[in-house]
């Protein structure tokens, strides 16, 4: 919800996600570094371009999410982004051979309870979250937003 929010607010889907990544990935960049400083250049050397596809495609996947939810409403985007973490479950067992145990089972039950509630939250509550994309500025002139108060930026109705 905070990165469809994010994206929505940001003046530029593409820049949001480069500041998220630089944000996320300086500090965990430089413990790595600290931590395994001694193998970290042969581990390069021997995997740089599998970790540069893989890289630039969990950048792509992570784009495209921020990008549908600043298009459709969220719990559309997160019921379907959550129901990927069953396929991927579920392809680990076929092709990695990974046990799907009880622990599993119930992970995956608990995804599928998720994206129900998130679902009918909307129907049945009467729950929406509508975004409305004004700028803070516009919004203090028109006396919409007062300083103290920047939740109206967002409503829950």
């Amino acid at each position: 919800m905070i990165d469809g929010l994010g994206g929505r607010a940001a003046d530029s889907v593409a820049s949001y996600i480069v500041y998220l990544f630089l944000i996320d990935g300086l500090p965990f960049g430089l413990l790595v570094v600290f931590l395994h400083r001694g193998v970290l250049v042969p581990t390069l050397r021997a995997n740089w371009k599998t970790g540069s596809i893989g890289g630039i495609l969990a950048f792509l996947a992570y784009a495209l999410v921020i990008w549908a939810m600043t298009m459709t409403p969220l719990t559309y985007v997160s019921a379907l982004r959550e129901t990927s973490v069953i396929l991927a479950a579920r392809i680990g067992t076929y092709m990695l051979r990974e046990p799907f145990g009880a622990r599993r089972i119930a992970a995956a039950g608990c995804v599928v309870v998720g994206v129900i509630l998130l679902q009918i939250s909307q129907g049945v509550l009467g729950i929406t979250w509508e975004y409305r994309r004004y700028s803070p500025d516009a919004l203090l002139a028109t006396g919409k937003l007062s300083a103290s108060e920047p939740s109206a930026l967002y409503s829950a109705t």
